[in-house]
């Protein structure tokens, strides 16, 4: 395994394998702001084109300035296979994380009736085109390109400065912010804190990438069911009973976020077990001596 590899002498490694910080930033504030200014350019190329297009920068951006400075290719986006034990870990781990964001968004939906945030009208959008677009868009090519961009480019950068765990968590930070969201940041960075996890683990991109698009394609189906429900005469959920008005006070909206938590609390516990076990399995190889292949310490 190649990724976050210290060199035997201890040392980090020679400037220019990896991204610097002023890099890092750079691209980050060009993604980041760059995206808002560009969104109305985007939307005059059509449905198809737009979305495509933006998520396939946030790829070919970082790979493409890998490449011109002339960085270790192999050290910022290393693509090997994960081990059948990492790969049991990721999907438990990220089958944890999907009940949490159940156990999250049902909290945030009870206590903020119009919705989640900005994003409700792309995604309605989104979900009218055709299902091929719709999966290209939505789990295969945000988990190739976000993972390329922050647990490649950012991570493998920030780590050679701060360490492990301080990349981990301002890698994760920085995926939650982009997100633009404010509802959305604690569990976008709480699943990104996950993904980083896995490629730390496994020293490669690969199993986060799978690890993304699954989680994507998770909601993908929740939601494309939710809607044929919909479509066929309606649905209820136990949420629905904890809605509140639109002109509610802030006390009646906290209460309803909480009573949805207590509502659907075998999802924590669910989530808590799935997670446990996925770290596990992903931790395991540092405690079995008989396993000598290199990873991220």
């Amino acid at each position: 395994m190649l990724l976050f590899v210290k060199p035997a002498t201890g040392r980090h490694s020679p400037p220019g394998d990896v991204p610097r910080i002023p890099e890092i930033l750079f691209l980050y504030g060009l993604l980041l702001f760059g995206g808002a200014y560009l969104g109305g350019f985007f939307s005059r190329l059509g449905l198809y084109a737009g979305p495509l297009l933006f998520t396939a920068l946030i790829g070919i951006v970082p790979a493409g300035y890998v490449l011109f400075r002339g960085m270790d290719g192999r050290r910022v986006f290393p693509l090997q296979l994960p081990m059948a034990r990492e790969f049991q870990g990721g999907l438990l781990l990220i089958a944890g994380c999907f009940c949490f964001a159940l156990l999250w968004i049902a909290a945030v939906l009870a206590a903020l009736p119009s919705g989640i945030g900005p994003q409700g009208d792309a995604t309605r959008a989104i979900l009218g085109l055709p299902p091929w677009f719709t999966a290209v868009s939505v789990c295969l090519l945000p988990a190739a390109c976000e993972e390329i961009f922050f647990r490649g480019f950012v991570l493998s950068g920030l780590r050679e400065v701060t360490g492990k765990r301080r990349a981990l968590a301002v890698s994760s930070l920085l995926f939650g912010v982009i997100h633009a969201d404010p509802a959305r940041i604690p569990l976008t960075a709480a699943v990104g804190f996950a993904l980083g996890w896995a490629a730390l683990e496994t020293g490669s991109l690969v199993l986060p990438m799978l690890m993304h698009a699954l989680y994507n394609g998770a909601f993908l189906w929740m939601t494309l069911s939710l809607k044929a429900l919909e479509a066929r005469g309606g649905y209820s959920t136990p949420i629905d009973a904890l809605m509140v008005p639109a002109d509610a006070g802030i006390a009646d909206r906290v209460i309803a976020a909480v009573n949805a938590v207590f509502l659907l609390w075998p999802l924590a516990v669910a989530g808590a077990l799935l997670a446990a076990a996925g770290v596990r399995l992903l931790g395991s190889r540092a405690k079995n001596p008989a396993d000598k292949t290199p990873r991220g310490p």
